[in-house]
């Protein structure tokens, strides 16, 4: 994960409703249709540390708004299957949490690793246009990669502006990462 942009634990109850919350169902109404689903798909109810629902926090700025984590939640959903069911923003540490399901609708537990980790870190980051890490350098090639994914021609079209000098169809803090990649892999610095 890059410098902990998030944090995930296990969700043991729902989350506090703050001014700015939204909830898609209530935590034990979704607790139970969870293991319901598990129950169907593995024959028997889960085990006590199954982490059935598990949250995530991270630091927003003041202008994020829950229509954003709604469609950062939507973009997990389509990438990574965890389904959200609650978001509250806490604007006196300014941080917004979220719960999300950890199984998928066949009744599988999903499990993140260290790259599906660090790979949701850059889209939480990119999708809410928050600042990035210091050491930028490592992380270069999710940046790109989340980049490509979003618009597999982006490349194409980033050197089509520049050849015809059209500087207003250029995203410089893509154009900049590219670079950065380029000469972080001339000095040996990434492979």
């Amino acid at each position: 994960m890059i410098e902990n942009v998030f944090t995930i634990i296990h969700g043991k109850h729902g989350l506090e409703k703050t001014p700015e919350y939204w909830q898609n169902a209530d935590f034990d109404v979704k607790l139970s249709e969870l293991k319901e689903r598990f129950k169907v798909s593995n024959g028997s109810y889960p085990k006590r540390y199954k982490q059935l629902v598990r949250g995530i926090s991270f630091l927003v700025k003041a202008s994020t708004s829950i229509e954003q984590l709604l469609a950062l939640s939507a973009k997990l959903k389509e990438k990574y299957h965890i389904d959200c069911f609650q978001i509250s923003i806490d604007r006196a540490d300014c941080m917004a949490h979220m719960l999300f399901g950890f199984i998928d609708e066949s009744g599988s537990t999903i499990y993140l690793n260290w790259l599906d980790q660090t790979k949701i870190s850059v889209m939480i980051l990119c999708e809410l246009n928050l600042p990035r890490p210091k050491n930028l350098d490592m992380w270069l090639r999710y940046f790109l990669m989340d980049a490509f994914e979003n618009d597999h021609q982006v490349f194409q079209k980033q050197l089509a502006a520049l050849e015809h000098g059209e500087t207003d169809k250029v995203n410089i803090q893509l154009i900049r990462d590219v670079m950065h990649y380029a000469e972080a892999m001339c000095k040996g610095k990434l492979k």
